[in-house]
């Protein structure tokens, strides 16, 4: 798994060699870590007969509606003129907006419990 990771090293200097953009390097970088994630999971379930299939459900799917779900927050974002106050308001919706979403669609009934319990313990620590 290691090796497919390095390989993104001489192909990215292969790229910036022949005068591709800095951006073509990240997805090399980017691709190479996709492959590496790919050939793990086909390793786990090879040799440790894993269930890759609960993994994915379980995890990347879950990433995915995050994803689908914070990414029209930035592209709208963009449309703002460059400020300050675009700075600072952009990093409080987006910070609200992200716990939002990760809470509602990233985490199982249990995760939530566990947060919200934590969060309770918490304020109670401190309101005494």
């Amino acid at each position: 798994m290691g090796s497919v990771q390095l390989m993104s090293i001489p192909i990215s200097y292969l790229l910036f060699k022949l005068d591709f953009s800095p951006f073509y390097i990240l997805v090399v970088f980017i691709l190479c870590s996709v492959v590496n994630t790919i050939v793990g999971l086909i390793l786990l379930r090879k040799i440790l007969h894993f269930n890759v299939k609960f993994l994915i459900k379980e995890s990347y799917i879950r990433i995915g509606y995050v994803l689908i779900l914070i990414i029209p927050l930035f592209v709208g974002i963009t449309y703002f003129e460059q400020s300050m106050s675009r700075l600072f308001s952009s990093l409080f919706i987006s910070t609200v907006w992200l716990f939002i979403i990760v809470y509602n669609f990233g985490l199982d009934c249990q995760e939530r419990q566990y947060i919200l319990g934590t969060v309770k313990k918490f304020l109670r620590n401190k309101l005494k």
